[in-house]
C-alpha cells in the first residue's frame, strides 16, 4: 500500500505525520509513504525521523501539477493534516479527487473547526476551498460542529480518532525523567516546584510574570521556578525581558529554532522533542496559560491548570478586542464550563489559585479527567493506531462514501 501525506509546515509534521511515523514504519502492509513538502530537498536535515519508506516530493501550486505527481506515484489515499481549507491543501485535494483517489483530512486541533467556519463565512473565500472525502477529528464536539458547518458531509464520513500527538502524554512510562527535561531546558533540577507559563503571541504575558514574582515568598512559596515557554510561532526576543527576576527562565518550545533553510520549518520537532514536551507537563506542578491547547495536554497529565481571563492593567479595550478574549467565547468556552481548571479573572484570584494548586494538586482532579475524555476521547494512547486503522480502511476501499 502506498500513501501520500502533505506536510507544508513543521506544525503539520507535529500534528500528524511525525506521531504516526513509528506506526507507519512498523506496518508491513505499507510499502511507501510519499510526503509533499517544501522541505523535500532538505529532508535529511529537517526531517531526520522520516527514513526508509519515506519519499519526499516538492510542493507545487496548482491542481494539474499535482495530478502529474499523483498519476506517477498512484497512492491509495491522500492525507492532509490541516482543516481542509488551507490554500496550500486545496490543489492537492482537487487533484486527488479528479483522479478518483480518496482524500482524508485530519482536523489537527480542537479549535480548527472554528477556524474552518470563520474562513467559510468570509465572502472573499466563498467557493475557494476543497473538502476532503473523509475527516478524522479529536472528539464528538468537533464532529458535530463540522457536520453543522458542512452539511454536505454525512456522519459516516467523519470519524473520531483522538489526537495522535497526545498519545505521548497518555503514556508517561515512556517519557523522559524530570532531570532530563530540566537539563534540556537548562533549568535547575532541585526540590523547587515548577510553574509552567505558556505564552501566546496574541496577547502579552508580562503582567502574569510580574504577579507571580511579586507574590514569591509572600502568598507563594519562595522556592519555585517559573518556566515561560514561548509559542513555536513566537519570537523569543519579545518575551526575553520576562527573565529579569529570580528563577525565571524563558525558553522556546521543544523543536523551535531561530532559523531554518525553510522558514515554515523553524519549528520542526523530532520524536525526542515530542517526548520531552510531554514530559514537561508531567514534571510541572502547575500550568498557566490563556486558552491554548496546552490546557488539554496538562489535564491529560493530571496537572492543575489556571486559564487567565483578564488582561493587563488599564488595557481593557485591547484585551476585549484580542483573539484570546474571543477564544473564551468560542472553542475555549468548554473549558470555562467544565470546572476542570481555575479561570483567573484578576491578579488576586490568579495568585490565590496558584497557591492552592501548589499545596493541593488534587484539587479539580475528577473534573480534569472528565474534560480530558471529552476533548481527546481516547486517553489510553491509542489515537495514532485508530487513525492509522482508518487510513488503511479507506485506502483499501472498505470505508465507502
Amino acid at each position: 500500500m502506498k500513501l501520500l501525506f502533505s506536510a507544508f509546515t513543521g506544525y503539520n509534521l507535529r500534528e500528524l505525520l511525525l506521531p504516526l511515523s513509528p506506526l507507519l514504519d512498523r506496518d508491513q502492509s505499507i510499502s511507501d509513504v510519499f510526503v509533499v513538502t517544501p522541505a523535500a530537498d532538505n529532508a535529511q536535515e529537517l526531517l531526520p525521523d522520516l527514513k526508509n519508506k519515506y519519499h519526499f516530493l516538492p510542493e507545487v501550486h496548482d491542481a494539474p501539477a499535482y495530478e502529474k505527481i499523483l498519476a506517477t506515484h498512484r497512492p491509495a489515499l491522500v492525507v492532509t493534516p490541516t482543516a481542509g481549507l488551507e490554500p496550500r491543501d486545496i490543489p492537492l485535494i482537487q487533484a486527488a479527487k479528479s483522479l478518483g483517489i480518496p482524500t482524508l483530512t485530519f482536523i489537527a486541533s480542537w479549535d480548527n473547526v472554528y477556524k474552518m467556519e470563520r474562513r467559510m463565512r468570509l465572502k472573499k473565500y466563498q467557493g475557494q476551498y476543497a473538502l476532503a472525502d473523509y475527516f478524522a477529528v479529536w472528539n464528538a464536539v468537533n464532529r458535530d460542529h463540522l457536520l453543522r458547518i458542512a452539511p454536505q458531509l454525512t456522519p459516516e464520513r467523519v470519524t473520531i480518532t483522538g489526537a495522535p500527538r497526545l498519545d505521548y502524554v497518555a503514556n508517561p512510562e515512556n517519557l523522559p525523567s524530570r532531570a532530563a527535561v530540566c537539563e534540556s531546558l537548562r533549568i535547575p533540577n532541585d526540590d523547587g516546584q515548577l510553574i509552567h507559563l505558556a505564552t501566546t503571541e496574541l496577547y502579552s504575558s508580562d503582567y502574569l510574570v510580574r504577579a507571580l514574582a511579586a507574590a514569591r515568598g509572600r502568598q507563594l512559596p519562595k522556592n519555585f521556578h517559573l518556566l515561560v515557554s514561548v509559542h513555536p510561532g513566537g519570537n523569543l526576543a519579545t518575551h526575553q525581558a520576562y527573565a529579569q527576576g529570580s528563577s525565571i527562565y524563558v525558553r522556546y518550545s521543544f523543536g523551535r529554532y531561530e532559523s531554518s533553510l525553510i522558514p515554515d520549518f523553524r519549528y520542526r520537532p523530532t520524536l525526542e522533542n515530542m517526548r520531552l514536551h510531554a514530559g514537561l507537563f508531567y514534571h510541572s506542578n502547575l500550568l498557566m496559560n490563556h486558552s491554548s491547547t496546552v490546557t488539554i495536554e496538562s489535564i491529560l497529565a493530571d496537572r492543575p491548570v489556571i486559564n487567565v481571563k483578564y488582561g493587563r492593567p488599564f488595557d481593557w479595550l485591547n484585551w476585549h478586542r484580542s483573539m484570546v478574549y474571543r477564544d473564551f467565547k468560542q472553542h475555549a468556552k468548554i473549558i470555562i464550563d467544565s470546572d476542570a481548571t481555575t479561570i483567573a479573572k484578576s491578579r488576586r484570584s490568579l495568585v490565590a489559585a496558584t497557591a492552592r494548586y501548589l499545596a493541593h494538586p488534587e484539587h479539580h482532579r475528577p473534573a480534569r479527567a472528565n474534560l480530558a475524555r471529552t476533548m481527546v476521547t481516547f486517553t489510553d494512547g491509542t489515537a495514532g493506531q485508530r487513525l492509522l486503522d482508518l487510513i488503511k480502511k479507506i485506502a483499501h476501499g472498505s470505508h465507502s462514501l
